[in-house]
């Protein structure tokens, strides 16, 4: 047991917050990023990854015998193996078989150990409270007499679920038979466009005649065949897991083809950005000021910003529309290469 268990905890991993900070290299700002809030104002501002804003309250303490195994847990064996993935990712080393299992714990853990599922969680069974304070007269007059025990209750029950969901077998081994069966690709940023985060790193997005469908964009990651799933890694890198071609043979997965590093372009990763800045509950953050910027001033629902980006997915990347002139890296992925 940790002798001097911390009392605030990080919703979004230390780990992973390091990975976008202004240099890692350099003592000074190695422990810095540069951050967007949306509360109580947008604005961009530099700040410790170990400050308060970035907390909450015994987010992950348990109410058992020893209230700070989950956090014990995450800090013994899983924070310290995405160390030593992006090690081999910033190297573009391919990766073993067991550091792909480290990769999807990792995803899988990042994704829904923050606040952002616990409240989805407290929205659905408040949802069902208010169809049954609309239809029941005996159970609106419970819930107006014991409100805030209502309240207590959901806010303790969404919790236990979140977390008690983060290491359950059967959900993960759900997730991981979906998203092994799909084409794992590493994007690569360039110096002047670099990948943004947020407080609930990832999404989804189906593709549909090669375009993406913008009202299918979502926070959750979804392991049905036609999705993209993205998970910015760095700043540098991105995962991108989208689906194989329909005469891609069945024995090919995740598990044994190589990790590819693909160089993809501007639109590509302005599109990458533009869905972490509109799906962020809190923050976003960067390794550089300038790539939060463009987002400042923007108030237009999603839609009408993606809807500019006129873009297809092709091999890997997504080039512009019409675009015949293709790149070695803008082909479609040689499926027989084996590790």
């Amino acid at each position: 047991m940790m002798k001097n268990p911390p009392k605030r905890h990080h919703e979004v991993s230390k780990t992973y917050l390091k990975q976008f900070s202004i240099n890692p290299k350099e003592r000074q700002t190695r422990s810095f990023i540069n951050c967007l809030r949306i509360h109580p104002n947008k604005k961009i501002e530099s700040k410790s990854i170990d400050s308060d804003f970035f907390k909450s309250d015994n987010f992950y303490t348990l109410n058992t015998s020893n209230p700070f195994e989950l956090e014990e847990k995450l800090a013994r064996d899983i924070e310290p193996k995405f160390n030593d993935i992006m090690s081999h990712i910033n190297q573009e080393i391919i990766l073993s078989r067991n550091a792909k299992l480290d990769l999807l714990i990792w995803i899988w853990v990042s994704k829904y150990r923050n606040s952002h599922y616990r409240k989805t969680i407290e929205q659905h069974i408040n949802f069902i409270n208010a169809i049954k304070v609309q239809y029941s007269n005996e159970f609106r007059t419970e819930f107006n007499e014991l409100k805030e025990e209502f309240r207590k209750w959901t806010r303790a029950f969404a919790k236990h679920e979140q977390l008690s969901s983060l290491f359950n077998l059967d959900h993960f081994l759900f997730f991981q038979s979906g998203m092994v069966n799909k084409h794992w690709i590493v994007l690569k940023s360039n110096v002047n466009n670099r990948f943004i985060t947020n407080d609930n790193p990832g999404f989804s997005v189906d593709f549909n005649g090669g375009k993406p469908d913008y009202e299918t964009v979502n926070v959750q990651f979804a392991t049905k065949h036609e999705t993209t799933n993205y998970y910015p890694l760095s700043p540098g890198y991105c995962l991108m897991i989208s689906p194989f071609s329909m005469d891609t043979p069945p024995t090919l997965n995740y598990w044994n083809l190589k990790l590819r590093y693909v160089e993809t372009n501007d639109r590509h990763i302005d599109f990458i950005n533009g869905a972490a800045y509109f799906l962020i509950r809190k923050f976003c953050v960067a390794n550089n000021n300038k790539f939060l910027q463009k987002y400042l001033d923007i108030n237009l629902p999603a839609q009408k910003v993606y809807s500019s980006l006129p873009i297809s997915p092709v091999g890997g990347v997504l080039i512009r529309e019409g675009e015949e002139d293709l790149t070695e890296v803008n082909r479609e992925p040689d499926l027989n290469r084996k590790e």
